[in-house]
């Protein structure tokens, strides 16, 4: 008999990262400023995409709640998304979410980022979710603050997941502080913790959002892994270290790796072990690696 894959909803902010190759064999005599040729370009879906790129590598039905566009760039960005099912809730002026990482004699030089703040259509999210949600086993938020979720929104996802007893991941942005009350797992980077506690020690930062969220936090790291509660106890990851050229991506990386491991019935610890293993593992080269 065929193991049944499993099902997860996303909802978040779908971006196109470019990575642009330059070598420099000049400078300029216009002004102190290197002169660039550009060698390649490489494409990949960011973040909610990216998470849901990295689950889909994992052999998990992805249904992605988002806004893309009908920009050439959204063009192209649905295609490093083949094979997940994508709800667009773009209006036509909407223009597709870019960060090019410009990356000059292999060293990161620049960032420039293309971003048109604009609310998505909502007026079918909530039904479309309402008419697959008997078919998730996890529902997953993945915010960057460009636009796709606001509180009212938030707020009646979650508790829609909530009423249904489906386990709630959530990656926030500190720019939306929402009612995160009742998600099972709660995972700001460590930056992120500090502003949404208000706290600066590891222990206070977990049990204060422990308590503020009833939830469980999972914090991570970077270099040092990553770190959660269990049973109001404090655990660690294993920490991997790795020569760091770009981190770009590594908490998506991270939050995909730990989704899985924890809906395959994994321990905590596991889980944490697991994930920031393979989120190192992405920080040693440009762009993001396959699985």
């Amino acid at each position: 008999m065929a193991i049944k894959k499993k099902k997860v909803a996303v909802f978040g902010d779908t971006i196109l990262d470019i990575f642009s190759y330059y070598t420099s064999p000049r400078l300029s005599p216009e002004a102190p400023v290197p002169v660039i040729i550009e060698n390649r370009r490489d494409y990949f879906a960011g973040g909610a995409g990216l998470l849901s790129k990295k689950m889909l590598e994992m052999d998990i039905s992805i249904d992605l709640y988002t806004e893309i566009g009908q920009d050439i760039n959204g063009k192209v960005l649905k295609k490093k998304l083949q094979n997940i099912n994508i709800f667009d809730y773009s209006k036509k002026s909407y223009q597709t979410t870019l960060k090019e990482r410009i990356i000059v004699d292999n060293k990161y030089y620049l960032r420039k980022d293309v971003e048109k703040f604009q609310r998505p259509i909502k007026k079918n999210i909530l039904s479309d979710f309402y008419n697959n949600i008997s078919s998730y086993e996890a529902v997953i938020f993945s915010d960057y603050a460009k636009g796709f979720l606001d509180s009212q929104l938030f707020y009646s996802l979650k508790n829609m997941a909530i009423k249904k007893g489906i386990p709630t991941f959530v990656d926030p942005s500190i720019k939306n502080i929402f009612d995160f009350n009742g998600v099972t797992y709660f995972k700001p980077n460590l930056i992120e913790s500090i502003h949404i506690s208000s706290k600066k020690n590891i222990s206070e930062i977990l049990h204060t959002l422990a308590k503020s969220y009833n939830t469980t936090p999972v914090i991570t790291l970077g270099s040092e892994g990553s770190v959660s509660l269990l049973d109001t106890g404090i655990i660690y990851s294993k920490s991997y270290k790795n020569k760091v050229i770009d981190t770009s991506g590594s908490g998506d990386i991270f939050f995909a790796y730990f989704i899985d491991s924890v809906l395959s019935g994994n321990t905590l610890q596991y889980s944490l072990d697991i994930a920031s293993k393979r989120a190192s593992e992405n920080v040693k080269f440009f762009g993001f690696l396959k699985k």
